[in-house]
Formats: structure tokens, sequence, C-alpha cells
């Protein structure tokens, strides 16, 4: 029992002696009973107080009794407010300027009626506005169990320990020179004994030199995947192949180029005259000069471009198509002069073009690969194909 226990049950003592000399044997038990019920749990001393309240309001009336009651529920404050004094230490100096510097300790133990345990324990210190400290709690109760140390400080100094995160399979260890020559400041790698911490197993490492390591895989920026072909074939397919992700937003853009041209030249007789001029009214010719001519025309074909997906193993899915335009064709040429016996040319070209972008729109650290695969549809019988068919996958 401590001191202040054993005075209260003295005084409490001494106070049913006068009572009962003044009142008699009544009051004075009702006292006694009252000191007994002090020493019991929360709720047994609520009730004794209770018991004690219709006792003196019996005896003595309901204002003995409203008097007690107070002084139950003043011993519960009091016993609020001296543990929290107990708790904590403060030192504290005030200068002349209006600063302060001070020192702050705390300590605080917790159960509540539910059973929920709690331990805090704390130094802070403050100079003006300058403030640094540690907290460190723990907890068991309805919330979960909580194990934290919270620190604030502008700088850390570990001047001779380590600082070490070890999750049992792996750690990183930080320190002023420890391991195998006791020369690492910095060292990431599987679990072990300090002093074994070498640079061959490390896989991430620094010294107290300067040198580093870094033995993982880098991801620095967008991750980019493609692949391009320069086919020439009706049917021609780009391939990013199998590539990782990071989960991020995937963007792929395909695209499809074709040039196709082809040189004629014409005798300079009536015959190849005329072919030149049946040549250039496909395609609309005009002349200024009745020499030179040129026009253009729309070039019909249906070719498609395909974008298709592998993801995760899964088959192969077509996701999306590009819309295609009719290709643009050409015709420049010189008329041939049959008078003068002089021969004429012509130029044909013809060109299409498309690109499409997709979004995926599966985040998730899973392989894939796309495909643009075309189907052109025609095949030029004379003159020379140049085609590109590209892919390009960017994540963020």
């Amino acid at each position: 029992m401590s001191d202040e226990s054993a005075a209260r049950a003295t005084a409490i003592t001494d106070l049913s002696t006068s009572f009962t000399n003044s009142l008699g044997e009544a009051v004075g038990a009702a006292v006694t009973t009252f000191n007994q019920a002090i020493s019991s749990e929360t709720e047994a001393r609520a009730q004794a107080i209770t018991d004690l309240s219709a006792d003196f309001t019996n005896a003595l009336g309901v204002a003995v009794g409203a008097a007690v009651t107070n002084f139950g529920l003043a011993i519960a404050d009091e016993s609020e407010a001296r543990a929290e004094q107990y708790g904590l230490v403060t030192a504290r100096l005030d200068n002349v300027d209006g600063g302060t510097a001070s020192v702050e300790q705390l300590f605080s133990a917790q159960a509540d009626a539910l059973g929920n345990l709690s331990a805090r324990a704390s130094l802070a210190v403050t100079a003006g506005g300058v403030w640094s400290g540690i907290t460190v709690t723990a907890a068991d109760g309805s919330r979960g169990p909580i194990s934290d140390i919270t620190m604030s400080a502008m700088t850390i100094n570990v001047s001779t320990a380590k600082l070490i995160f070890n999750n049992g399979a792996v750690m990183k260890v930080l320190g002023t020179g420890f391991g195998v020559g006791n020369e690492f400041i910095d060292w990431f790698g599987p679990s072990m004994p300090f002093a074994q911490c070498s640079r061959t197993n490390g896989t991430v490492w620094q010294t107290i030199t300067g040198d580093a390591y870094f033995g993982g895989s880098l991801s620095a920026g967008a991750l980019t995947n493609g692949g391009q072909t320069s086919s020439i074939g009706p049917d021609a397919i780009a391939d990013t192949g199998g590539f990782g992700s990071n989960g991020g937003k995937i963007t792929v853009v395909m695209s499809w180029s074709y040039t196709w041209t082809w040189t004629v030249r014409y005798p300079g007789t009536t015959a190849g005259r005329d072919q030149f001029d049946n040549a250039a009214a496909n395609y609309g010719a005009t002349s200024a000069d009745g020499y030179g001519y040129s026009g253009t025309r729309a070039e019909t074909g249906s070719p498609t471009l395909t974008l298709a997906r592998e993801i995760g193993g899964a088959g192969r899915i077509d996701v999306a198509t590009a819309s295609i335009s009719p290709g643009s064709g050409r015709f420049q040429g010189q008329r041939p002069l049959p008078a003068g016996g002089e021969e004429g040319y012509a130029d044909f070209s013809a060109s299409w073009s498309t690109s499409l972008t997709y979004t995926d729109p599966d985040r998730v650290i899973t392989d894939r690969r796309f495909l643009a695969t075309l189907a052109r549809g025609f095949t030029p019988s004379v003159g020379a194909v140049s085609q590109r068919v590209t892919i390009i996958t960017t994540e963020e």
C-alpha cells in the first residue's frame, strides 16, 4: 500500500470513530463499509459509494448523501489528474526576450474497462521555435496491435551504431563502417551477420571510399518496346515480342506506310502519243503548255491493319483496327512529239498511310505482346514498292 493510501485509510478510520461517538454505531459502520470499498476495483468502489450515500441519506437526510456522492466523484477526478501529473516531468526556462527552452518527459500506461491496454513514453525538447523528440507507443486493443516509434528531427546522427532493416529474407544496413574489411556505409542483400557483408554477396552497396554497385534491375523513365518490318509483301506483321510491365498506363501506336512508283517511256510516234494520252486521262492529267502533264486520282483497294494482343499467356485476340482512307495516285510526265520523233515519259506513283493509337485497359504487372498485322489485298505487277509496318508501346 502506498503512503497516500495508508494516510487515507487512517483518516477515514478516525472519521469513523468520530461519527460513532457522535451519531452512534449505525453511522460508524457505514463509514467503515466505505473504507473497505476504497481498496476494491473501480466498479465496486462506485457501488459502495452509492450504498453509503443511501445509508447517509436514511440516517442524516438528503444533504449528507449528496455530499458523499460528490466526494466519490472528486476521488475519481483526483486519481485521473494525479496520474497525469506523476507521468509528466518538465524542465522549462524562459529568457528575458520571451524565448522558451524546455524538456518534457512523459510516461503513460493505461487499461480501460474493455480491457484495452496501451503504454507510451516520449521525450521532447524545444528551444524557441525548434522542436525535436521521440515517442514510443505500444497498444493491444480493439483497434489491433500497435508498435510504433515516431521521431521528429532535422538531423539523425548515428556515429558508431548501425541502422538495420531486416525482414528475415533480405536486409538493408546503414553504418559508419561494417562488413568484410569494415568498408561499407550502405549495404543491401540477403539476411546474414553484419561481418559477412561483402561486395560479392551484396545486391546494392556503397563503401566509405565512395565505391558503389547496383546489381538489381533499374527502371528509368518510360518503358518502350517496339517492332518494325520492311516487308513488301501483301501480308506483313510488326511484333513487339513479349515484354514485362510495371502495371502503368501502356499506350500502343501502330502505323503503315506504302509507296509504289513506276516510270514508263513512250516512243515518239503516234501510237506512243496515244498511249500517253490514255494514261494521262486515267489520272485526269492536264497541261498548261501541251507538253508537260500532271494529275491525281484516288487509288482503290481494301487494305486492313489490325492490332492484336497477348497477355498473361492467354491466346491472341484482336483489340483494334485502323481506319484506312483510299490511297493517293499521281501522274506526271511529258507527252511524246511524233512530228519530231521526240519520245515522252510518265512517272506513276501511289501511296497509302494510316496510324492508330490504343491504350491498354489492363494496368497489371503481367507480361504481354502486341502485333500489327497488315492485309494489303493487292500486289502490283510492275514498279517498285516501299512499305513499313511499325508498332511501338510506351509505358509511363
